[in-house]
């Protein structure tokens, strides 16, 4: 009976995994798609807040909707992240810390076993999807990068090598 569950398991296993991240994060997030520029961004979300790092520049909101059915506060963050062409790449969600092992077990649930756990929880990458599970201070985040957007070319030279 046990090598029989094993074998249910491992196959159920599988076919969570097998492309549920891009089936749920594939063309983006919280009504925005990947790619979108900041206005586009804005425009779902007009009371947010502009930082800039560099080049890159983020985007954060005060939103409290529950994730993963997990509650947030009201005050909880999303932060958008743009690359250096400002098309938007990334986005964090912010929880409380104590929701951390909460929200692990809801992603191993949806998503499969992660591949990576150190120094952070980290899931294959599908189909130019990554996400990924940390906690910084006081938050847990939740991170969903998308890694399909068309880099700009530069040279060596370019680059300063």
């Amino acid at each position: 009976m046990k090598p029989l569950l094993f074998i249910v398991l491992t196959i159920i296993q599988f076919n969570i995994s097998a492309g549920e991240i891009s089936k749920v994060f594939g063309t983006g997030v919280f009504g925005t798609i990947w790619g979108n520029t900041f206005n586009d961004v804005k425009k779902e979300f007009p009371d947010g807040k502009v930082e800039k790092y560099g080049v890159m520049t983020q985007f954060v909101v005060k939103d409290g909707r529950s994730v993963f059915g997990l509650k947030r506060s009201d005050k909880a963050l999303i932060r958008f992240s743009f690359n250096s062409e400002k098309k938007l790449n990334a986005v964090v969600v912010y929880f409380k810390a104590e929701s951390y092992g909460n929200l692990l077990g809801r992603l191993v649930e949806s998503f499969g076993q992660y591949s990576q756990s150190t120094p952070y929880f980290k899931w294959e990458k599908d189909n130019d999807i990554t996400v990924s599970l940390s906690s910084f201070n006081r938050d847990a985040m939740f991170t969903i990068e998308y890694s399909g957007l068309h880099k700009p070319v530069n040279t060596k030279v370019q680059l300063g090598f």
